[in-house]
């Protein structure tokens, strides 16, 4: 950013930094198994949103994730990341609960697995082990939502 007089001011951050990859996507960053990790969070009984994306539809599910919040507070919500991801912008996103990349689902031979996917279809093929992480983690109730979703009224219909 530049300032009135033309100096270069403090940057702000952007979802289209070069030097993420999806190598630093498929890269374990963490040792805890992903059940483990979201079971210590209480799960027991809770309900959970997610939506599966590229850093592309960010914008899209921060408008669902609002939404969302606005009826359902209680709720978590939960961002699959399907490519690279750097976790400083994780405090960015105050209506996100946690965010979770691909590298976490333990998808055996993952390279030759996506190989011959694009990005879209990564993001649907990645759903069912998501959804198998969370019930195992014990959470009553998961729902999947596409990003470019935007909720106008409460969803008790389908927790009740």
């Amino acid at each position: 950013m530049l300032s009135d007089t033309g100096e270069i001011k403090e940057q702000v951050p952007s979802f289209q930094i070069q030097n993420l990859t999806l190598k630093n996507a498929l890269d374990p960053d963490v040792d805890i198994p992903l059940v483990s990790e979201l079971t210590a969070r209480g799960t027991e009984g809770k309900t959970v949103v997610f939506c599966s994306l590229s850093r592309l539809y960010l914008p899209k599910a921060l408008i669902f994730a609002a939404s969302l919040k606005k009826h359902h507070p209680d709720w978590e919500y939960h961002l699959l990341i399907n490519d690279s991801w750097s976790h400083d912008f994780d405090q960015y996103f105050e209506n996100v609960d946690k965010f979770v990349q691909i590298n976490r689902l333990g998808i055996g031979d993952f390279h030759s697995w996506s190989f011959c996917m694009d990005a879209e279809e990564i993001c649907c093929a990645t759903r069912p082990y998501y959804f198998k992480a969370l019930l195992d983690a014990g959470y009553k109730n998961v729902f999947f939502f596409d990003p470019d979703i935007e909720i106008f009224s409460p969803c008790l219909l389908y927790t009740s």
